[in-house]
């Protein structure tokens, strides 16, 4: 059952750009992903677990929202980091290229 729970936890997080990046660093939290399922995915209207979501659904959260002192160096496989102006930074899942 546990082994489920962290399957499920990681799929949710892999169909939504933004629990990847926040929560999927050097593997996932899966704790952190179900707490964030119960208080604020199911409202939000999110799939859990290894489920197919649609393509207006993974664009939906397919952009994250870096606060402005964030900084990506170097080569990130997951993100896209494009500036704009003095408001921060918007980070992209793009697979493979560098930042």
């Amino acid at each position: 059952a546990e082994q489920a729970r962290a399957e499920n936890a990681t799929c949710y997080a892999k169909n939504y750009a933004d629990l990847e990046y926040h929560y999927c660093k050097k593997g996932c939290n899966v704790g952190a992903l179900l707490d964030h399922f119960r208080d604020h995915g199911r409202g939000e209207g999110r799939s859990f677990g290894c489920v197919n979501i649609s393509a207006a659904e993974k664009a939906k959260y397919g952009q994250v929202a870096c606060p402005t002192d964030h900084h990506v160096g170097g080569c990130d496989d997951r993100l896209n980091v494009g500036r704009q102006g003095s408001r921060g930074v918007t980070c992209r899942p793009v697979g493979g290229n560098c930042a």
